[in-house]
């Protein structure tokens, strides 16, 4: 009889069932959000969503979430149920599309979490889509057709490359978070050769996407970690090296590659924004991520936490943008909001807002500390696609790190 074949995981040399066949196909397409390889021409693409519903069918009979978790998800099921129903067209491409990225973000919070306890973190697969990464954005530097064939495309000469997704923001979006959940695996004591991915992941960010809201990210993200250190000093309590040296060294990185991206890319948005900071607030696809965030929290106020729906937020905007003047000098012309948290409490109003409270409610209770929380929560307020699957996989980290429910009694059958 022949058996199945193995391989290398995360755990040895273990066989290649079924389940976990499906398992890491589903990382893999975690890992990839927006390639469609010429099958369509959508942004988010929904292979994450339809593998990780099979592999969540494999695994019903023995599966076991926080109770946190399922929450969150009936909270964002009643949600999508009720802007749904106060949509102006409950069928049109709108409608279909914001419910298809909820379903994927509840989708792979479940599946990934399951994963991670029947599996671990799956580092061989993570470490083979970045390095992928890595080379189709070298690639499009000499070749820029094979990023068109992979997935949309939308760049000129003055951004970045786009890698394996639809602008270069979307590519540095996803080195940042990718860097992250590859220091979040290891609990911020990474190994050398991680060590190596993520300098790369933060120079490519730099010199690859050249993406100025990434580098907002990232300055964002290097602030709060020597804010939170300082104060954890003051207060006397113990730093840790790794944590330091990897905020020191971001800062070193950043000051040695802002002149080298202002030298190499002197036509670019990135390096105009860095050599003159003011002219931010010229840049019009600035001020469009400005507008989403403004009024949709605005709108949100307005409707007193009722759920927005689908298809309305440009109606809503435009009757509010008069009370904010000129502000916002690019409006937007659809209904599509250029932000994860307008999106989620605009659409969802409280429904969206209890869940984003028993998600971070949970995570805090399994481990994650303020300092991870306060960042992502802030991040979330740009222009990040509420499909976009490494949200979600990091909120999974967060509950599965500190170890598995079956100790606490804190989990139920799905």
């Amino acid at each position: 009889m022949i058996s199945p074949p193995a391989y290398r995981g995360s755990s040895g040399w273990t066989t290649l069932s079924a389940n976990r066949l499906i398992g890491d196909v589903f990382v893999l397409a975690c890992m990839n959000p927006w390639t469609h390889l010429g099958t369509n021409s959508m942004d988010s693409q929904p292979w994450a969503g339809l593998a990780g519903t099979l592999f969540l069918l494999c695994s019903i009979e023995k599966a076991r979430v926080p109770h946190w978790i399922l929450v969150a998800t009936l909270s964002i099921a009643a949600g999508v149920i009720a802007s749904m129903s106060l949509s102006d067209n409950p069928v049109s491409a709108s409608t279909m599309r914001a419910m298809a990225s909820y379903g994927t973000f509840i989708i792979v919070l479940l599946a990934f979490y399951l994963y991670l306890l029947e599996y671990g973190f799956p580092r061989t697969l993570f470490l083979i889509a970045g390095i992928s990464w890595f080379a189709f954005g070298v690639i499009e530097l000499f070749e820029p057709s094979i990023s068109m064939r992979m997935s949309e495309y939308r760049t000129d000469p003055t951004r970045g490359v786009t890698s394996l997704a639809p602008e270069p923001t979307y590519f540095g979006i996803f080195l940042f978070f990718w860097t992250w959940l590859l220091l979040l695996s290891s609990r911020y004591t990474p190994r050398r050769a991680d060590n190596a991915f993520a300098i790369a992941s933060l120079l490519s960010i730099f010199l690859l996407a050249q993406s100025s809201m990434v580098a907002v990210f990232l300055g964002i993200a290097t602030s709060l970690v020597i804010a939170a250190k300082a104060a954890n000093f003051v207060l006397g309590g113990r730093l840790k090296t790794a944590q330091l040296v990897w905020t020191l060294g971001t800062v070193v990185l950043a000051v040695i590659a802002l002149p080298l991206v202002i030298d190499a890319a002197e036509e670019s948005r990135l390096a105009n924004l860095l050599s003159a900071p003011a002219s931010v607030l010229q840049d019009a696809s600035v001020s469009q991520r400005l507008e989403s965030i403004v009024l949709s929290m605005h709108a949100s106020i307005v409707n007193w936490g009722i759920p927005g729906g689908f298809d309305t937020f440009y109606e809503a905007k435009e009757a509010l943008r008069p009370l904010w003047e000129d502000l916002f000098f690019r409006p937007l012309q659809h209904d599509k909001i250029l932000s994860w948290m307008g999106a989620m409490i605009y659409e969802l109003g409280i429904f969206g807002l209890f869940a984003i409270a028993s998600v971070a409610a949970g995570a805090k209770v399994r481990g994650a500390t303020w300092l991870e929380l306060t960042l992502m929560l802030t991040l979330l307020f740009n222009a990040i696609p509420v499909a976009f699957p490494l949200i979600p996989m990091i909120v999974a980290c967060w509950y599965w790190r500190r170890g598995t429910f079956r100790n606490s009694g804190a989990e139920m059958n799905l």
